[in-house]
């Protein structure tokens, strides 16, 4: 029995380590796409507790109809994917996995409205934004789909 590929011939030892090299870089690929679909599933997790803001809810809620005369800018938390599906018009897509290392990218005053589907993922970016200082911080109660359900527009793409 072989113990190393110096104990093949060489022609043999380069065919042996070049496959070698390619069931690696499969595996490679393998685990990078597994992990990236592993991602959009705990997105809600991403955020530790002890990292948001101890305020109720109702606090930061802002409801699809209070939304229609707001101008923004809405912060979309949702994975890209989702967000190219459609999105509040002129929203920062920004998702959730990332809110903690885009920061600088937010406009630091006035009102900014995050949303996801539901609503929870708004609420969580919404109260981890307060505990940075961003004061006018709401969330979209109901999320997209309440959005939608009031009539509101959006944008593809």
């Amino acid at each position: 029995m072989l113990k190393t590929l110096t104990d093949l011939p060489l022609r043999l030892a380069r065919y042996v380590g070049r496959r070698i090299q390619e069931d690696d870089a499969q595996a490679q690929a393998e685990a990078a796409a597994r992990e990236a679909a592993n991602q959009t599933t705990v997105v809600k997790d991403t955020i530790p507790d002890h990292e948001l803001a101890d305020i109720p809810a109702e606090q930061l809620a802002m409801s699809a109809d209070e939304l229609q005369g707001c101008k923004g800018p809405y912060l979309d938390v949702r994975a890209a994917e989702l967000y190219k599906g459609g999105h509040l018009p002129g929203a920062i897509h920004m998702p959730l996995v990332e809110v903690m290392i885009r920061l600088a990218e937010l406009p630091p005053q006035g009102l900014l409205v995050c949303y996801d589907d539901t609503g929870d993922n708004g609420l969580k970016a919404a109260l981890f934004l307060r505990r940075r200082g961003f004061d006018e911080v709401k969330f979209l109660d109901g999320g997209l789909a309440g959005w939608t359900d009031a009539g509101g527009p959006l944008e593809q793409g």
